[in-house]
């Protein structure tokens, strides 16, 4: 879906004005939302999946809590019909590329599948966190095909949090990356890996991004 000398076209973007780059991801966002969705969806027969693009909190900033997205099974039995909600968070999503947006919309769409498969055991992980570890981590395996674009994911992450709040925003967003191996119920990818947490640390030591920029050359 996406190469990468597609990928290190959009990283040399990104040590000048990030300004025009953002407000293109943005403008971009719907359309890329939806071709995504296209080239990782299953064949979806009985099932309708309505996608909604929205907020839960409109002054959520991306590493916060309630900026996450979800794939809501709404429901599953011949008289109700077969349902699914992706709810796809403007606040965590709408900056980024379309490559650094394939991780995200990749991972739900896995989820999509998971109840499309077993409508009674995605429900019941909602509740048990033994089972979401494990539904988590299944859902992780499709971005094995595309470590690129994760790199790509976190970069931008943390670059947009710095252009558009400073370091401390950045340095949250950074963590909160290295950390997503922990968050919810577990079960997730680390999203920044150790060596480009570091040179972070360092870039914001030295008061300069395009140290932490270079790390991902």
């Amino acid at each position: 879906m996406i190469t990468k000398k597609e990928i290190m076209a959009i990283r040399e973007k990104l040590p000048g004005n990030r300004r025009k780059f953002w407000e293109e991801n943005k403008k971009n966002f719907p359309g890329n939302a939806n071709e995504i969705f296209n080239y990782f969806k299953p064949r979806l027969g009985k099932w309708k999946v309505y996608i909604v693009l929205g907020y839960l909190n409109k002054k959520s900033k991306p590493y916060d809590f309630d900026a996450h997205s979800g794939a809501n099974l709404l429901a599953g039995t011949k008289k109700q019909g077969y349902e699914f909600l992706l709810f796809l968070n403007i606040a965590r999503l709408e900056f980024l590329s379309k490559p650094a947006l394939i991780p995200i919309i990749a991972h739900e769409v896995e989820h999509i599948k998971q109840a499309m498969k077993n409508s009674r055991r995605y429900l019941l992980s909602i509740i048990d966190d033994k089972l979401s570890f494990k539904i988590e981590k299944e859902a992780e395996g499709i971005l094995e095909n595309f470590p690129d674009c994760e790199i790509e994911e976190a970069l931008e992450s943390v670059l947009y949090c710095y252009d558009k709040w400073g370091w401390d925003s950045a340095l949250k967003m950074a963590k909160d990356l290295y950390n997503r191996d922990k968050k919810y119920g577990g079960g997730y990818r680390k999203a920044l890996g150790l060596k480009e947490y570091r040179a972070f640390l360092a870039s914001k030591k030295a008061q300069d991004i395009r140290e932490f920029i270079d790390a991902f050359s």
